[in-house]
């Protein structure tokens, strides 16, 4: 097995997974092309119990959503650096025809890992100069391979075998057992247990509704009474029953006709009818049954490493596309995980063997290995700043760039200078100074009373003249010539025109911060938005 990449202390323990390429002899001297009792037990369960195939499935289509790349492990750098082009880029590329078969071997790959903890991949090539791209790329169980001859054969049918090329060696893929690290485990080896007794709970669940189908209770009929039954009844044991099975079959077999709808008209003995009795069983379906199963169902998914609400139902509440996407935790501790686990398998397998065959070195631009890694952005679900961002926007503490980015928005849809002025004159409009002023440079009319300040309310509110406050009598020893008071806030001695070439520069300085906003963050990379140094207050 080749040695263990050397990664960073948090990522190295995550992509030691073995992936080595296996020949007919070693085939014949160990016993890794056979399950263990638990792997195969395992598979059955993923057939039968509808939750446990529902979490692999889902796990899989999500792995499908994960892109690889070729990258180069940066010294002193956190995460490995992403390759665009190069061998190692295009042999990436290549990997199991492109970006297609990518999403295609992750789906096929992830529940060989889950359940019985390995899978096997094989490039199967009739010539070897027909590039990798054009061969066909395909991922087998332990069970679809055997060693034939000098050459492997894989399982095609239920008797059906297909031979290999001797250089379409498969290549096993498996999580090692940490006891024992020829051999194959996952999490589903420690879900059997668990997956047993939710068995034997849907067994006794089933029994008692099969017996409550088989005898739906019993009919008691007073021996005393006597029956009238048609003549075609007569040569029966009982008639009266034989009557009752017959309509019962007819009404069952045909719902829709009148005689199910209605009961049956029977004549018997007035003094006996109030005898007649309806005897069933008191076997009421346990609710502590259910209520175990679905305790055993939590255990389940904690055990596999998901959400309980992945295998109990409780993602309910999502509509199918929010139930379908990962949260960042998920993303996190389940397929990080177990696509460091996959691209170091491949880098191991694949890769680096096909560098060293084109001669090529294992180290990239910047000194550091290279290896095949993964890219998670499609899978997670975004989180939901919007509202956050827009009070952030409202009190001056974001940039219209980082409003534009969460709500969805790319940079072509900012408002221009002119689309900019609109709305603010818009806005104004609803002063009640500006207002004519906003109106005229909103439609181009003349509008009356632009650009001069609105004299104040010459009425009150009733139409008649304005209420004015009753005057104060002086006080002693003031001279009567003194004014009195008024209440009324003096009218405004800024002229309209002042005020309009102070929206115009609010205009033109909005304008201004917008595209220092903008040049900021394109400066940065990403689209981040880099906090500015403020100002200490004094």
């Amino acid at each position: 097995m080749p040695d263990s990449l050397r990664l960073p202390a948090r990522l190295r323990p995550a992509v030691v997974a073995a992936a080595t390429p296996y020949t007919p002899d070693m085939w014949r001297s160990g016993g890794i092309f056979r399950y263990q009792s638990w792997q195969a037990e395992a598979w059955a369960f993923r057939r039968t119990l509808g939750e446990f195939n529902q979490a692999i499935d889902w796990m899989s289509r999500a792995m499908s959503r994960i892109r690889l790349n070729a990258a180069e492990i940066v010294p002193g750098g956190d995460e490995p650096q992403v390759l665009e082009d190069g061998p190692a880029a295009q042999l990436v590329e290549d990997f199991c025809g492109g970006g297609p078969g990518h999403s295609a071997f992750l789906k096929a790959i992830t529940p060989q890992l889950l359940v019985p903890g390995e899978g096997w991949l094989i490039a199967e090539r009739d010539n070897p100069n027909v590039p990798l791209s054009a061969a066909d790329w395909g991922v087998y169980s332990t069970e679809s391979i055997q060693a034939f001859g000098r050459t492997f054969k894989v399982r095609v049918g239920e008797a059906m075998w297909r031979e290999l090329l001797p250089d379409n060696l498969p290549m096993r893929i498996h999580e090692p057992d940490p006891q024992w690290p020829w051999l194959a485990t996952s999490n589903s080896e420690a879900a059997v247990p668990i997956m047993r007794r939710i068995f034997l709970i849907d067994s006794r669940i089933i029994a008692m509704m099969v017996s409550r189908l088989a005898m739906n209770g019993l009919l008691l009929i007073p021996q005393e009474g006597t029956f009238s039954v048609p003549e075609q009844y007569a040569e029966a044991p009982d008639p009266f029953v034989a009557m009752l099975i017959d309509i019962a079959s007819k009404n069952i077999a045909n719902p829709g006709q009148a005689s199910a709808g209605i009961p049956i008209p029977v004549r018997f003995t007035s003094e006996l009818i109030d005898k007649w009795k309806i005897l069933k069983a008191d076997d009421p379906l346990d609710e502590w049954l259910l209520k175990e199963r679905i305790d055993e169902l939590g255990r389940l998914g904690d055990t596999l490493g998901v959400a309980r609400e992945r295998v109990t139902g409780g993602m309910g509440t999502q509509n199918h596309w929010g139930a379908a996407l990962a949260s960042e935790e998920e993303t996190r501790i389940v397929f990080s995980p177990l696509a460091e686990t996959i691209c170091g398998a491949v880098t191991k397998a694949y890769l680096q063997p096909m560098l060293k065959a084109a001669g090529l070195s294992l180290v990239g631009p910047n000194g550091g290995k290279l290896i095949v890694w993964y890219d998670t952005s499609e899978l997670t679900a975004k989180v939901d700043k919007s509202d956050a961002v827009v009070k952030a926007y409202d009190r001056l503490e974001a940039s219209g760039t980082a409003l534009r980015r969460e709500l969805g928005l790319d940079e072509s849809d900012a408002p221009s200078r002119d689309e900019l002025e609109e709305m603010i004159w818009k806005k104004v409009a609803g002063s009640d100074t500006l207002a004519p002023t906003a109106v005229q440079q909103l439609t181009g009319a003349e509008t009356p009373g632009a650009g001069v300040p609105a004299p104040p309310p010459a009425d009150g509110p009733s139409g008649g003249p304005a209420s004015q406050p009753p005057a104060v009598p002086p006080a002693p020893g003031t001279p009567a010539t003194t004014p009195p008071r008024s209440t009324q806030a003096p009218p405004s001695s800024t002229p309209v025109p002042a005020r309009v070439a102070s929206a115009e520069f609010a205009i033109d300085r909005l304008a201004a911060l917008d595209r220092r906003a903008l040049a900021t963050a394109s400066s940065n990379g990403n689209g981040r938005h880099v906090g500015r140094h403020r100002r200490p207050r004094r």
